[in-house]
């Protein structure tokens, strides 16, 4: 702060001014400007100055700056941030804070941080251990399982299950007995499947009819329709599900 407050506009350095050169000159451009005006503002040629020894220090300074890449780039750094405070102090600084324009970054690790980190050594020992996992593309708690969509068999529930079941064992799952291709007779009659004594029982007749006559079949001997004749007998089924 000090040497913001106390800078004065001639401590800022202006290589490129005493050199007669910008940012865009190359090196071999900046020494021969060097070797021109040090030959016309070398101290020899002006004994009576006491200015002119300090003048051609500064216009060596400026050749060794502008001359070297790493010293350049810094100086140009200094220039384009605009901060009121001679290069050399921006230099000295530059150990512990590396400033531009528009940010500054600390090289040294902030003391808080580390201590931090010693009070937990674990801790850190497991993040680093995560960072080096993901970096190696392993997921830190094991992999994790293909998604995959689940099968009929492995969903099914309840009477959906039980009807698979039942199908997969070549039984009928509904019940649906399919009634013979012909009239039933008393020797040979259409079976009624059911679960209790009786049962209602719709006989058409005939295959055009489009009545249909209902009529009660229990459970024992076999019972004609009181229309056609065709005979049905009632047998227990157990349900597959």
């Amino acid at each position: 702060m000090e040497a913001v407050l106390n800078c004065n506009p001639e401590d800022l350095e202006d290589y490129y001014g005493l050199l007669g050169c910008d940012e865009l000159s190359s090196t071999e451009q900046i020494l021969t400007e060097y070797k021109i005006r040090a030959l016309t503002c070398h101290p020899d040629k002006h004994l009576d100055d006491p200015r002119a020894v300090r003048d051609f220090q500064k216009l060596q300074e400026a050749k060794e700056v502008l001359c070297n890449e790493t010293k350049r780039k810094n100086y140009d750094l200094w220039r384009r941030s605009g901060v009121t405070i001679s290069f050399h102090d921006w230099q000295a600084l530059s150990d512990s804070v590396k400033t531009s324009m528009h940010w500054a970054v600390r090289n040294k690790k902030e003391p808080m941080l580390q201590a931090s980190k010693a009070e937990n050594p674990v801790s850190t020992q497991a993040e680093d251990v995560h960072c080096e996992q993901e970096g190696a593309g392993v997921h830190p708690y094991g992999a994790m399982p293909s998604p995959r969509i689940p099968t009929d068999d492995e969903q099914a529930t309840g009477r959906e299950r039980r009807i698979m079941v039942a199908l997969r064992e070549g039984k009928d799952p509904y019940s649906i007995l399919p009634p013979k291709h012909y009239p039933g007779t008393k020797e040979d009659p259409q079976i009624v499947p059911c679960t209790i004594d009786k049962r209602l029982v719709g006989c058409i007749c005939e295959e055009d009819n489009t009545a249909i006559v209902w009529f009660w079949v229990h459970h024992g001997e076999a019972q004609r329709c009181p229309s056609c004749g065709t005979h049905y007998k009632l047998e227990k089924h157990e349900l597959p599900h």
